[in-house]
């Protein structure tokens, strides 16, 4: 199954739980919280299979990342409106590229989803701004492609960036598997 929980999974995951095994997730999935995403996973027969506390996101390191290095101001945004949870996580204001204006004040730009947006017009949008404004690029998911069905994929969020980046010629900072910081942090919680 390419779509939701594969075949063995919830079994497998009943028994870690069962055993009393500490696990965790860790996703590159930025677009949704890790309790949306906890509730996405539900199973009819086993219900939780795992508990948002136990799920790493990609999009959790990038909150740290704008809390401790961004401080203050707004964060415009790439992706769905509910993956601006991780920067409302950080104490920023998520304003969508599309809704940037020249008062606006914007002191980083996050590439959180693949979806959410005019692909034309908010990417031509954030290569501009960012040819205007000096401010750091965070890529919370660099995945460069994903599976829809068994014969298609679907472009991700990280070859936008990777688009992006050779176009503004500016390094992105880059979150999720496979850079280090995400395991490193898993390590931590463990």
């Amino acid at each position: 199954n390419y779509l939701g929980i594969l075949d063995g999974v919830p079994d497998a995951l009943a028994g870690l739980r069962t055993s009393g095994a500490d696990f965790y997730v860790l996703t590159n999935d930025a677009s949704r919280s890790p309790a949306k995403m906890s509730a996405s996973y539900a199973h009819a027969k086993y219900g939780e299979l795992i508990a948002s506390r136990k799920i790493i996101s990609s999009g959790m390191l990038a909150a740290e990342f704008l809390a401790a290095k961004v401080k203050t101001g707004d964060v415009a945004f790439l992706g769905k409106p509910e993956s601006a949870y991780y920067i409302e996580q950080a104490g920023l204001r998520p304003v969508p590229v599309c809704m940037v204006t020249q008062d606006s004040d914007i002191r980083a730009l996050a590439l959180l989803d693949d979806e959410g947006f005019h692909w034309f017009q908010d990417l031509n949008r954030a290569v501009n701004l960012l040819r205007r404004l000096p401010v750091p690029v965070i890529l919370a998911n660099p995945d460069l492609a994903y599976p829809v069905n068994r014969d298609e994929v679907a472009i991700a969020v990280g070859s936008l960036a990777n688009l992006i980046e050779d176009i503004i010629g500016k390094k992105i900072i880059r979150f999720g598997k496979p850079e280090t910081e995400i395991f490193a942090y898993a390590y931590q919680l463990a």
